[in-house]
């Protein structure tokens, strides 16, 4: 059985061997477990390492439990930021035109990176999102996520496999 402290030694041994400083001031530990709470065998943590629910790298948002509710709830935060601004926008003056195309924007952030992590309460909250989007007048469709991310990944593997892209 691998003890944390062993694990940790090692990783300090070859950030050290490589010219590397871990900064123990922001180092976090993220365990991540089945989300039921009977079962759940956590490891002592480390006296110098924060032991966190949630974690962020690289942008996305990691839960010990395999959630990625707070990550979609995030990007969902900043996409309705952005419709609120476009309304202000619109309610300025400016053309729907441009609107479209700053929603654009918003659907590809919705879209990126997404797709693994849509379970159905997640479906019907970007859905949700959605229609909303077309209610205040910023799509000409109401857009689905699943058939919205389906479609990306579509494209984005037709795309690899064309040699004259």
């Amino acid at each position: 059985m691998i003890v944390p402290s062993d694990e940790f030694s090692h990783i300090q041994t070859w950030t050290v061997t490589n010219g590397l400083l871990i900064n123990l001031d922001k180092t976090k530990e993220l365990v991540q477990h089945r989300p039921h709470p009977s079962k759940l065998n956590l490891p002592k943590s480390l006296r110098s390492v924060e032991h966190v629910q949630t974690a962020e790298l690289l942008g996305v948002i990691f839960q010990s439990s395999f959630s990625y509710v707070n990550h979609v709830n995030a990007i969902l935060k900043v996409c309705s930021q952005c419709i609120f601004l476009l309304k202000q926008l619109r309610d300025q003056g400016m053309p729907l035109g441009q609107l479209h195309t700053i929603y654009a924007i918003i659907l590809s952030c919705l879209t990126y990176a997404i797709r693994p992590f849509l379970s159905v309460d997640i479906k019907q909250t970007i859905d949700a999102f959605l229609k909303k989007s077309f209610r205040y007048g910023f799509s000409k469709q109401i857009f689905e996520i699943q058939t919205t991310a389906d479609s990306a990944v579509y494209k984005l593997f037709n795309n690899i496999n064309d040699l004259n892209h």
